[in-house]
This record gives C-alpha cells, sequence and structure tokens, in this order.
C-alpha cells in the first residue's frame, strides 16, 4: 500500500516561466492528491517581468487550491524563503517550476517519512549538459572547502525536497538569497541532528524558458554570500581563518624552497633513492637506517610531476602542512583559540630541528607530518570510535612507519590510551595491529645493513647514572624547545594550587638529583654491529649536548671542515638556555605530579614510550627528539588549557620573536654557504674539467662523490687553516663572505683552497 501524508503544502518558485506555469500545475493538481490528505500550492513569482503572473493568477481564481505571492526579484532564495514562511502544513514539498522533475516521484521522497526530517532528491543523471555538472562538482568542492559540507549528501542543489516544518521552523531564518539557499539549508538542518534520507530522481531537459543558475550574476553572488554566510558559522569562519594564515605562510615561503639547489646531511641517500623509484627499483639504500618507503613514494610521485630537484618544495609543503596540522589538533580537540593555535605552530615551525628539517629531503618533517596527521584522526576515533576512523587512523599510523622505524610505537600508544579510557574492545584491537607491525618490521620489512646496526640495545641501562644523564639531556632539550607553554603551565598552577611550597621544595630536590649525577661527557652510545660491539662518544659537555643540527655556532656544523665563525654573545647565551631548560625541566616535573589526572593520555604514553625507545637507542642525534617535542606540547596544553590571556600570549611571542630571529640567522647561513659551495664546486667541475669526487665540498657532496684515494684537489672549509704556510702544497684560492640582512655573525667567511698535491699525484 502506497504511504500518504496527512497535510503536505507544496511550492513551486518562478521566474520567467509563462510557459511552464499551466502544465506545471496541472501536473500537480494530478499527482498531489495521490499524495496527501489535505495540500496547498503555492506559486511563488520571483519579480518575473513576462506574463508569468498574470498567468498564476489566472489559474488561482480558478482553483482554491492554489495560491500566488508576488514579489519583488530577490533572488532563488528570496523565492525559496517566502515560500518556506508560508507553508503551513507539517511537511513542505519544493520544486522548480521548469517542469524538469518528475511529480509523480514525490512518492518514492514519502516513503521515506517515517524515520527522516529531510528526504532530499538527487538526480541520477544531469539533463543540462557538462557546464551544469561542472557547476555542480565545482559547488560541491566550494561547500566543503568554506563550510565542511557533509560528504554523503550528493546532490546539494537538487531542487526536489520534502521537508519538515518542524526543521524549517528551527533552522529560519536564512540568510542566503541566491545559489548558496540549499547549503545553508542542508548545512544547519545537519548540525542540528535531523535525519536526512536520500532518493534518486529523474531529471529532464527544459522545455520552456531559459536557466539562470549558471548565469555569471548568480555565481558572483555565490562567493559574496559565502563571506557573508560565515558570519552564521563563526567556528567554521576562525578555521579558514587558520587554513589562509598558513597558506600565506607557505607562498611566502615558496620562493624560498625554490632557491635550494644543494644536499644536506644524508638526504643524497633520498635523492638515490627516488631516482631509483623512478625506475621502478624499490630496493632500499644499505646505507639507509629509515623505512622511507612513505617519503620515497611521496617523491616519486611529486618528481615524476616536477623533477628530482623539486624535493625541496615537497618538503616545504610537507612541513608547512605538519605544523597546520598541529594548529588544527589544538583548534578542534584542546580549544585552544585561532590565534594561539597558529602562533604555537609558528613556533614550531621556527624550532631550529623542524626549521633546518623544512629545506631540502630530510625525514624528520615527513615523520611529523604522518605523526600528526595520525594524531589528529585519532583523537576523532577516541572521541567517536567507528570501524571507519579506526582504519584510517591506522593507516595513517603505518605511513608514519613507513617514514622512520619510530612509527612502530604510536599504535602501542593509542592502545594504551583506549584502555585507560575503559574502551577495552578498540584496546586489545589495537594492540594486536601494534604486534601485527613489529612482526611486519622483523620478518617480512626488507631489514638494510645500517638498520640492523641501528637495532636497540638494552645494555644501554647497565648504566644507571648514564641513563639518569640520558632523561636529564632529554628534559632539558624539551624544555629549551617547548619554553613559553611550560613557563604558562607552572604560572597558571602556582595561582590555582595551595601546594607551591611542597612543589619548589620538590624541584629543588630533583635540580640537585639530576646535577649529581649527571656526566654528559662520559656517556657512550653503543652500537650493534655483525662483528660485535663497540663503543663511541656523541654527547658534548655543555649544551646542546647531542651533535648533528642544532649547535652553539649554527645548524649542522660539521658540513665544513674548520672551526666555523661565531656570533657575539654565543656562549653566554647557550650558558642561560642550559641553566632555564634545566630549571624549566625539573620544575615542571615537580609541578605535574598535582596535575596527572588532567593530562592527555595518549601524548603523556607516547612521550614516555619514545623516550624509552631513545634511552636504549644506539645512535642519537638531537633530530631524533621532534616527535617527543610534538606530542610533549601536547601534553602541557591540555594541562594548561592554553588560551589568548595576557602572560601566555606575552611569553609565547617574545620566545617566538627570540626561535624566530635564531633560526632566520642560522637558516639565512647555512643556507647561503651550500648555495655558495654547490655552485662554486659545479663551476670548477664544469670549467676545469675537475671530476667532483676531487673537490672536498661540504658533507653531502663527499659522500655522493666519495674518494676513497683522498688525492681531493679543491677544499672548502670553514677557517683559514696553516695548510697555506710557506712551503705548503694548499694555496688560498678565495675567500667568500657569507652575509645577508642583519647577519650577526662575525667573519662570516668560507674558504677555498687548492692542493697543489693532488695535482702533482
Amino acid at each position: 500500500m502506497r504511504k500518504k501524508l496527512n497535510r503536505l503544502s507544496v511550492f513551486f518558485p518562478l521566474f520567467n516561466e509563462e510557459g511552464n506555469v499551466i502544465p506545471l500545475v496541472e501536473k500537480a493538481l494530478l499527482e498531489i492528491p495521490n499524495l496527501t490528505n489535505e495540500y496547498e500550492i503555492i506559486l511563488v513569482n520571483d519579480g518575473s517581468t513576462d506574463a508569468t503572473l498574470k498567468i498564476a493568477l489566472e489559474i488561482a481564481e480558478k482553483n482554491e487550491r492554489v495560491k500566488v505571492v508576488s514579489q519583488e526579484n530577490r533572488g532563488y532564495g528570496g523565492a525559496l524563503k517566502t515560500g518556506f514562511d508560508i507553508a503551513k502544513y507539517e511537511w513542505v514539498f519544493y520544486s522548480d517550476g521548469d517542469l524538469q522533475f518528475e511529480l509523480g516521484e514525490l512518492q518514492k521522497l514519502i516513503e521515506h517519512t517515517e524515520e527522516n526530517d529531510l528526504i532530499i532528491g538527487y538526480r541520477k543523471s544531469r539533463a543540462e549538459g557538462f557546464k551544469r555538472e561542472l557547476i555542480t562538482w565545482l559547488l560541491k568542492v566550494w561547500n566543503k572547502l568554506f563550510f565542511d559540507f557533509p560528504s554523503f549528501i550528493k546532490d546539494t542543489d537538487c531542487a526536489f525536497k520534502l521537508i519538515k516544518k518542524e526543521v524549517l521552523n528551527k533552522v529560519l531564518p536564512l540568510q542566503s538569497n541566491g545559489g548558496l539557499i540549499s547549503t545553508e539549508l542542508l548545512l544547519k538542518a545537519y548540525n542540528l541532528d535531523f535525519k536526512f534520507a536520500q532518493v534518486p530522481v529523474t531529471h529532464k531537459k527544459r522545455q520552456y524558458g531559459n536557466s539562470t543558475g549558471d548565469s555569471s550574476t548568480v555565481i558572483k553572488k555565490a562567493v559574496r554570500e559565502t563571506v557573508h554566510l560565515l558570519n552564521i558559522f563563526p567556528e567554521r569562519k576562525k578555521f579558514l581563518m587558520l587554513n589562509f594564515a598558513w597558506f600565506g605562510v607557505l607562498l611566502l615561503l615558496f620562493p624560498v624552497a625554490l632557491r635550494v639547489n644543494y644536499m644536506q646531511n644524508d638526504e643524497y641517500t633520498h635523492y638515490r633513492m627516488v631516482a631509483q623509484f623512478l625506475n621502478f627499483d624499490f630496493t632500499l639504500d644499505p646505507y639507509l637506517g629509515s623505512t622511507f618507503y612513505t617519503q620515497g613514494l611521496l617523491g616519486m610521485v611529486f618528481a615524476n610531476l616536477f623533477g628530482i630537484g623539486s624535493m625541496p618544495v615537497l618538503t616545504l609543503l610537507i612541513s608547512i602542512g605538519a605544523v597546520w596540522l598541529l594548529s588544527i589538533i589544538l583548534y578542534t580537540f584542546f580549544e585552544v583559540k585561532v590565534l594561539p593555535s597558529f602562533l604555537t605552530g609558528l613556533f614550531i615551525f621556527v624550532n631550529p630541528l623542524f626549521l633546518y628539517s623544512s629545506w631540502g629531503f630530510m625525514s624528520e618533517n615527513y615523520f611529523i607530518f604522518f605523526l600528526a596527521a595520525s594524531l589528529w584522526s585519532y583523537y576523532s576515533f577516541a572521541r567517536k570510535p567507528t570501524r571507519r576512523k579506526f582504519i584510517i587512523t591506522n593507516l595513517l599510523f603505518f605511513l608514519s612507519y613507513g617514514v622512520r622505524q619510530f612509527g612502530l610505537f604510536t599504535p602501542l600508544a593509542a592502545s594504551l590510551d583506549l584502555f585507560y579510557k575503559r574502551k577495552y574492545k578498540w584496546s586489545f584491537v589495537q594492540f594486536a595491529v601494534f604486534i601485527f607491525f613489529v612482526l611486519f618490521h622483523f620478518f617480512v620489512f626488507p631489514q638494510t645493513p645500517q638498520m640492523y646496526d641501528g637495532r636497540l640495545s638494552l645494555s644501554n641501562l647497565n648504566d644507571v647514572d648514564g641513563v639518569v644523564t640520558r632523561i636529564y639531556i632529554f628534559g632539558i632539550y624539551i624544555s629549551v624547545f617547548l619554553a613559553p607553554f611550560i613557563v604558562s603551565f607552572i604560572y597558571r598552577t602556582i595561582r590555582k594550587n595551595p601546594k607551591i611550597f611542597v612543589m619548589i621544595l620538590l624541584s629543588v630536590f630533583l635540580f640537585w638529583f639530576f646535577e649529581k649525577k649527571f656526566e654528559p661527557e662520559n656517556i657512550k652510545f653503543t652500537l650493534r654491529t655483525r662483528e660485535g660491539e663497540t663503543n663511541y662518544e656523541v654527547v658534548s659537555p655543555k649544551f646542546p649536548y647531542l651533535e648533528n643540527i642544532f649547535t652553539r655556532k649554527g645548524v649542522f656544523e660539521d658540513n665544513l671542515p674548520g672551526d666555523k665563525y661565531i656570533f657575539p654573545g654565543y656562549f653566554d647565551l647557550f650558558g642561560v638556555l642550559e641553566l632555564s631548560g634545566k630549571w624549566l625541566f625539573v620544575l615542571f616535573l615537580a609541578f605535574v605530579f598535582v596535575n596527572l589526572k588532567k593530562i592527555e593520555k595518549m601524548t603523556l604514553f607516547y612521550s614516555l614510550i619514545f623516550i624509552g625507545i631513545l634511552l636504549i637507542s644506539p645512535r642519537l642525534f638531537d633530530r631524533y627528539l621532534l616527535p617527543v617535542v610534538i606530542s610533549g606540547l601536547i601534553m602541557i596544553v591540555s594541562l594548561m588549557k592554553f588560551s589568548s590571556e595576557r602572560f601566555s600570549m606575552t611569553v609565547l611571542i617574545f620566545t617566538l620573536v627570540f626561535w624566530l630571529f635564531l633560526g632566520y640567522q642560522f637558516t639565512a647561513d647555512f643556507m647561503l654557504v651550500n648555495r655558495y659551495i654547490w655552485s662554486e664546486s659545479q663551476k670548477i667541475s664544469e670549467t676545469e674539467n675537475v671530476p667532483k669526487n676531487k673537490i672536498s665540498a661540504d658533507h653531502s657532496w663527499r659522500q655522493l662523490y666519495p674518494n676513497e684515494s683522498r688525492d681531493r684537489i679543491y677544499h672548502f672549509t670553514y677557517k683559514a687553516f696553516d695548510r697555506a704556510k710557506e712551503g705548503s702544497n694548499y694555496s688560498l684560492v678565495s675567500s667568500f663572505k657569507i652575509d645577508y640582512p642583519f647577519n650577526f655573525y662575525k667573519d662570516s667567511f668560507v674558504y677555498l683552497y687548492f692542493n697543489k698535491g693532488a695535482v702533482d699525484d
């Protein structure tokens, strides 16, 4: 038996439809009585300039069921709003007055009224051709971009909708007068948790009159209305402001990425792997210590489109994407406002470890990107678990593992967090995923010799003082890099907690304990090899303790031989950073004890697991600390509910300016040094016909063009050395001044030497 409605209002918006009005009403009077016990038909004339109004009035005079409402031209949205206002029955149906829909198919919508509040038609195929198809697709993209419009809605502007009057009472008044009226209506209904059903309907070509839906005026009006509608959805407007801010940063830095013409550190291996992937050879380089496949496949696709020299552009996109995701996490899940969310992301971006890895093709920021993406997905899953979210989250976990092995342990942290939240079923499933990751890594993944050398070494734990020293080192680094957030957290805790004296005493004890055990110069990390175990030192007695990127004289100081030039006050600056880091760390430990229940557990578990892995790692570089800096940041923000209050913002902006200035100095210096060395080396090789392996340029150049006989002819170095003394084979060819705006370095020269002995040999 066909379902019928008790009472139904039907209306049609009309604009210059003189050829359609009569057959439209005749069709409605034929079909509607079969669908409802009581009904009304409303014709809304939207300022038609032809005979539409005259014909409509004549029809209404002959049939009391038909009503005519006429208004000045207010646009399609204005006509719909009038119909919504006038409709009086509990169900309201509307369709366009152009006869492009079969009114008899309204029966298909009525069948779904038992359990739904809105039943909307979607066109199985559009009858207007490619142009309207394109506009429909663009509208869908536009709605998703600006309003996060629900993706499940198949046909937003299909003019064949059956809506409960209750829904209209809740969503009215509508603001749009144009093509975004359906977007506004459906989005408001969706946000109010009304239930939707979608039904396929037939769409026919227009027989009379002209369509206005694809006119340039309508499209321009839709753009203007977007700005207006965003005022109705303030949270979405703020979200877009955050996105556009990061897009602005990307545009600002894009030209810098285009100027990177060199390789740095160990990324020459990554370039080599991408070139190999382009030839469909996916064997990992024996020297490669990371899992790399995710990064390599991304690089392969990007290189195939833009060339292998475009890797710095891809890395910048990934780096901006990582801090953008971090900002989104803070804004979406931790209620941090737009400005502090953006400034926090920017603070991480100018961190010297992150900033260094943003230029070139290093792995660190690729891992941070997928870590941030997986955290965003996990928080969404934890808030409202579904199978789909779980699958997406673990896919992102796996992609992060595909960059670096550190990704193995994120599923373990998630499992512990779910267990703590008493979501035991999901916790056990997540733990099973973790076990699968581990088994896959050790029994399926193609291990390289470098990975074998880098396996975890539990023997590190035998040295108790060494373990304490390492923990202190990690804590100092994290505290230095997250200083404004720790300061704000301590400040807020002092204001609200009466146990301040106990916490200060505890921090003094912790400071004494760590200082007593602290012997960084005695740390020797264990390197496991096939021949046995060997020890080697990587820790400096002064901050920054760990080798590789962040040093007292800039980034990657070991890039060139020679004693690098300095900037005034560098020794005192790093002394202050070291002392500040020590006290901030012990204060944070003391103060966090009274806030353990409030702390965000996912990042707490992740931080503890990650630090545990670092303790037994055979190799340790400062850039390995980036993931725990990110998790530590989220953990601290979860404790302090970071807001835009004056104290927190002042501390954040002050430290942001400091790291921005220092990051600019270190980055500009490093980039200019490398650009000069690589350009000059290429020039020497081409103009003097010198083999590239006869030039000792920077670290990457020497690794890319190895020379086992050590007979390099040209040598670049930071500082003039004694090789050029009288009687030596070395002679100074040139000295190049590294200079840029606001350069704070003293005597910043790079020297080029010629080795006559290598030529004679």
